[in-house]
């Protein structure tokens, strides 16, 4: 049975995350990428990790992390994120917020691209697809890319054939 002082312990830990915006999580999720490396100690401080999404702070062999969703820039210590685990290394991974290629935001309610329409860049936090531009086209949703028309193509290779006679002329 735990003792008083350490479930008061828990409980301060668990307000203290509350009010910022820090979450303890058993293991960094995958889809994750390492990103920094933090110290050993708050003193020791880690490198910093540039990531739009989620940053998890773990301890080294106990995945214990701290999470914190960030949009730009973080130092990955102690002082920022809390000791998941104490003396042990800690590590922090981005998990990138957004849409993968082929489908809008917002993040969490990602979309696929309409017919006509393309996004080709993974953790989009836009809320639109591209047009296909003038001469493409796009018969499926959720696409990367547009397809060139085969009036295009048939344009290119009129334009082909003339050069090719004209140098067989001159």
């Amino acid at each position: 049975m735990a003792s008083n002082s350490s479930n008061v312990w828990i409980a301060k830990m668990f307000l203290l995350c509350s009010l910022f915006g820090l979450s303890l999580v058993q293991a960094y999720p995958s889809g994750s990428t390492h990103c920094a490396s933090g110290g050993l100690k708050k003193d020791r401080g880690g490198g910093g990790c540039s990531c739009v999404g989620t940053v998890y702070y773990c301890a080294g062999t106990s995945n214990s992390c701290y999470s914190r969703t960030i949009g730009g820039y973080t130092t990955c210590s102690n002082n920022v994120f809390g000791d998941p685990q104490y003396k042990a290394r800690k590590n922090c991974y981005c998990k990138p917020s957004g849409c993968t290629a082929g489908n809008h935001g917002p993040a969490g309610s990602c979309t696929a691209c309409g017919v006509g329409k393309y996004q080709g860049q993974n953790a989009f936090t836009g809320s639109a697809c591209g047009d296909c531009p003038s001469g493409q086209y796009q018969n499926q949703n959720g696409q990367t890319g547009c397809k060139v028309s085969m009036s295009s193509r048939c344009f290119v290779k009129s334009i082909l054939s003339f050069f090719i006679i004209l140098i067989y002329i001159f």
